[in-house]
Parts: C-alpha cells; structure tokens; sequence
C-alpha cells in the first residue's frame, strides 16, 4: 500500500465501523457520538488543539520537569 494511501483506507474502515448501529449504540451508552471525518479536516483540529493548548500552557507559564 502506497503511503498516501494509508489515511484514505484507515478513513475508510473507521467510517465504516462508525456508522454501525452497535458502534453508535456503543458510543450513546458512554454518553459520546460516533463521528467520522475526513484526514484533512482531523488534521485540522488537532493543529487546532495543539495551538489552543499551547497558548494556555504559556499564559500559566507552565515548564517540563
């Protein structure tokens, strides 16, 4: 499998796997929702969390021990 096909088939197989009703039911019994996106827009999140996160981190001035 070539390398830029990694994230399409694993995309593919956990959006599958989410829209399962057991999965779903699964998920609702934790009190989550299964969702599916794509590799695109998780890497925009995480950018997202990790620059929100940082900010927090600075502004508490909080170091690695």
């Amino acid at each position: 499998m070539r390398r830029q096909a990694l994230p399409a088939a694993l995309n593919g197989a956990v959006g599958r796997a989410l829209a399962r009703p057991d999965v779903r039911a699964a998920y609702a019994a934790l009190g989550s929702a299964a969702e599916s996106s794509t590799p695109e827009a998780f890497g925009r999140l995480i950018a997202g969390e990790a620059a929100k996160w940082r900010a927090v981190i600075e502004r508490i001035g909080l170091k690695p021990q």
